[in-house]
């Protein structure tokens, strides 16, 4: 191995490295591994266990895009995609011969068989006639396929050239795209996890077995806010001493902290949540905090807020503008009336309505529709 090569590989590795955390960079390194294995072009893509024929998902789920590729122009694509996918005689190869470790295709299909199909009309003009196939990764339903394709008419040893270069780089290859892959789904789940809170209509908070915030959605922080104690993730969660908790059946004992009384006549309820997160390779279990008033804090009925008896009709529009999550001048502008008059109708509703700010308002309209 000469000392060009040996550099050449070096800097492929780093660049594979840098495609765990960004996906996109799976095209530079495309191209690089191009050159450095000398290759003419490059497809990595996504392929069906049972048939190998390539997915091309408008969305594949926890997973990249479908199929990347280096050295073949658009219209080479298109046409490809389009008609000769089906006329690809390769995917037959790769279907009765799986490749756990790289090999040329014409060990299987002999060029001069492959010069008699519709698809040598694609490969022709491309100056094509061989390709190297390997398996980067599988999943209960997917494998990951990388085809390197070249031309060996000129040079008998081209494919194993190719296959050396690719193997003395091809524990990193699969490293970067199995970590790359795990990197995703976790960053997937994280964001999944996170909407799920979000669209709760209750304050929530999830936290890990020892107690600690794992992560808070907004209603939540507004309670904790509104008591003077800001709830912080990666801290331990506390609950007003004067809060009842309720937990669900064989939970077992959660360590979770008392403070001070706070006097907003709430309960919480504590029951696991099941995380798809991967972490380390293991399912991740959380527990999953939910706060609500006591039964007398609640709208009887589940009534919406502004149909509470005594508010006027101005008084009972402004109630629903800013329950809904309007500001003042927002309503103020959809009303029509002056910003004073707004002040004037909020403290007149307050008082009728017991209530003592606005994020009480939109906290018991939450609660009152669950």
């Amino acid at each position: 191995m000469n000392k060009y090569y040996s550099m050449d590989a070096k800097e492929l590795s780093l660049s594979l490295i840098q495609t765990v955390v960004d996906q996109e960079h799976w095209q530079t390194a495309l191209e690089e591994l191009q050159k450095f294995t000398g290759a003419s072009k490059i497809l990595l893509s996504l392929r069906d266990l049972r048939t190998s024929e390539i997915v091309i998902p408008e969305k594949v789920s926890n997973t990249f895009t479908s199929p990347l590729i280096s050295g073949f122009k658009d219209e080479e694509v298109g046409s490809y995609l389009g008609h000769y996918v089906a006329e690809d005689p390769w995917t037959a190869v790769e279907q009765q011969n799986y490749p756990y470790f790289p090999y040329e295709m014409s060990r299987y299909l002999p060029k001069s068989k492959l010069r008699k199909t519709a698809f040598w009309q694609w490969l022709n003009p491309q100056g094509i006639d061989d390709c190297i196939v390997c398996d980067l990764g599988r999943t209960d339903d997917h494998w990951t396929a990388l085809n390197l394709y070249f031309d060996g008419s000129r040079d008998p040893n081209k494919a194993q050239d190719i296959i050396r270069r690719l193997r003395s780089v091809l524990p990193e290859l699969k490293v970067a795209w199995a970590s790359g892959r795990t990197f995703q789904i976790a960053k997937a789940s994280e964001v999944s996890r996170d909407m799920v809170l979000a669209a709760l209509p209750t304050p929530a908070v999830l936290i890990e077995r020892d107690g600690t915030v794992f992560s808070v959605n907004d209603a939540c922080k507004d309670v904790f806010a509104k008591i003077g104690h800001p709830i912080r993730v990666g801290a331990p969660l506390h609950l007003p001493s004067d809060m009842s908790v309720t937990s669900a059946a064989g939970l077992g004992r959660i360590p979770i902290g008392r403070g001070p009384v706070a006097g907003l006549n709430m309960q919480t309820n504590i029951a696991m949540f099941q995380s798809a997160e991967l972490a380390g390779g293991e399912l991740r279990n959380l527990i999953l905090v939910t706060i609500a008033p006591n039964q007398t804090e609640a709208t009887p009925d589940g009534s919406l807020i502004w149909e509470a008896e005594g508010l006027t009709d101005r008084e009972r529009t402004l109630v629903r503008l800013v329950a809904q999550g309007q500001k003042f001048r927002e309503a103020q502008v959809e009303m029509g009336i002056s910003y004073q008059r707004i002040m004037q109708l909020w403290r007149s509703s307050r008082e009728k309505l017991g209530m003592e700010d606005v994020t009480e308002l939109r906290l018991t309209h939450k609660l009152s529709q669950i």
